[in-house]
Order: C-alpha cells, then sequence, then structure tokens
C-alpha cells in the first residue's frame, strides 16, 4: 500500500493541539494553545483561516446540532456553528 502524504498548511504553530473534523463546516479545525489562535482548514478548496483568540483554547468538541464546545483557560464556552461565530464565541 503506497500512501503519499504532504503537508497541507506551513501553519508553524507553537502548539498544534486537538484536530477535529468538522461535518457541519466540512473543514479541519484545530487550535494553537500557546499562541490563542483557531485555524480552519478547507480540504475540498485548499481555504485557510485563522483568528486570534483573546485566551488559550485548549480543545474543541463538536457539540450535538451544531456549534462547538471550547475549553479555554477560564473554563468551558460555548459557540455558534460558523467558524467566525466559534472565534467570537470561543474569545
Amino acid at each position: 500500500m503506497n500512501q503519499d502524504v504532504a503537508v497541507a498548511w506551513e501553519i508553524g504553530a507553537e502548539l498544534g493541539e486537538g484536530p477535529i473534523w468538522s461535518d457541519t463546516l466540512r473543514a479541519l479545525v484545530f487550535v494553537d494553545i500557546r499562541r490563542a489562535r483557531l485555524h480552519v482548514y478547507h480540504p475540498e478548496d485548499g481555504e485557510r483561516r485563522s483568528w486570534d483568540l483573546e485566551e488559550a483554547c485548549c480543545w474543541l468538541l463538536p457539540r450535538e446540532g451544531g456549534g462547538f464546545v471550547a475549553g479555554l483557560r477560564s473554563g468551558l464556552s460555548d459557540s455558534n456553528s460558523t467558524s467566525e461565530g466559534l472565534a467570537s464565541a470561543s474569545a
């Protein structure tokens, strides 16, 4: 079995963590804990987006029915189902 592996995004994360696939966004979502950044990668069209967060986010979990629960330095946060909403709600 021959499988080619390629880097999809040279993000330069300091501490990239918690990659999850979002069926709603059709994207890979992950955080950089130390830089307090949220990253979303859409493999279908190659779109890559990042947002600064107001505090460190350690992990994200998809909620049933859309959205995410985020583990922040200050506690848990509930978010919207869009990537923009996720960044603002998680910050």
